[in-house]
């Protein structure tokens, strides 16, 4: 079993973790080689930054988080929940990806965005 831990450090386990709290599922992509057992693979903020994102998805939107994948040399991830994929950086702040969103919201209903709403990008929301 690999786990990150809140610190960003990666860990190998020969038991799986179990606890009351269940540990969400994080998939990585484009980190190269698996690292090795105890090496940093992200900072904290990028982990802090991560779960807030899902948080507000939570208790401002009503939306449930399926899973989340991070780009680790991109500095983005993207959270898929029960409605549709929203795509997030670190370039940003999470208040200016949110406010994209907010206005996404207000122009559109949240059933067009089929697969994807990315919230990146400065001038303007791309969602398919």
């Amino acid at each position: 079993y690999a786990y990150i831990t809140k610190s960003g450090f990666f860990v190998n386990s020969p038991i799986k973790l179990s606890g009351s709290t269940p540990i969400p599922i994080l998939h990585f992509t484009d980190w190269g080689l698996r690292p090795q057992s105890g090496t940093r693979v992200i900072l904290p903020e990028f982990i802090d930054s991560v779960f807030a994102a899902r948080d507000i998805l939570r208790t401002e939107f009503g939306l449930v988080t399926v899973d989340i994948v991070l780009y680790v040399r991109a500095q983005e991830f993207h959270i898929r929940t029960n409605k549709t994929t929203i795509w997030f950086d670190l370039q940003h702040s999470l208040g200016v990806q949110f406010r994209r969103f907010r206005q996404f919201l207000k122009t559109f209903s949240l059933d067009l965005a089929k697969e994807y709403i990315d919230v990146r990008i400065e001038d303007k929301i791309i969602f398919r």
